[in-house]
Order: structure tokens, then C-alpha cells, then sequence
């Protein structure tokens, strides 16, 4: 997949680009391969790399996104919610809640 960034801005205050891309040709992806691939087009580690939207234009095959990529790990833990840095990863296999009791 060809990632095209549209708008890349530095943000020296808090230590980050932020990135505006277009995915063409391709249905929403997951914000695991958006996140591979960017990383893989800007060669920076996948963990610096934080998705904030992914959208899909209406009616057309295009794919609209924004992500923020880090100069450091520490300062991306000190700036980002935790909420969004564990976006998109699968969550472990939780314990099947407990089947409900019969009432008589």
C-alpha cells in the first residue's frame, strides 16, 4: 500500500510531526497496518507512532488519516492519553462472563 502524506508539520514544543495522510485504492485499514506502513515510509520505530483518525471518504476508495509520530518514547508517554497509545492492538482473552442464573 502507498501511503501519500499530504501535510507534514513539526511541533518542537511537544516533540512531534504531525502527519496527515491519504491511503488510495484501498478499504479502511486497521490502525496496525496503517501504523506498519507509516512506519516503514518515515523509518521510525512502529511504538513512536500514534493514529489519531482514520476515515474513509464516501462513495470513493480513498482513506483519509492523522497521526502523530514521536521523537522519543518518553516524551509520547508524558503527552498522549493511555486510551491512545493502545488503540488498535487486540486485547487479551478476558475470562467468558458467567452464565446467568435461572430465577425461579
Amino acid at each position: 500500500m502507498a501511503i501519500e502524506i499530504t501535510s507534514d508539520k513539526k511541533n518542537q514544543l511537544l516533540g512531534r510531526r504531525e502527519l496527515e495522510f491519504t491511503l488510495p485504492g484501498k478499504l479502511t485499514p486497521s490502525r496496525k497496518e496503517t501504523k506498519a506502513d507509516l512506519a516503514k515510509a518515515l523509518n521510525v520505530p512502529e511504538n513512536l507512532i500514534v493514529i489519531d483518525t482514520i476515515v474513509q471518504r464516501t462513495g470513493s476508495n480513498i482513506t483519509l488519516g492523522k497521526a502523530k509520530v514521536y521523537a522519543n518514547e518518553a516524551i509520547l508517554k508524558s503527552v498522549t492519553l493511555d486510551y491512545k497509545n493502545k488503540r488498535g492492538e487486540k486485547k487479551k482473552d478476558e475470562a467468558a462472563p458467567a452464565a446467568p442464573t435461572e430465577k425461579k
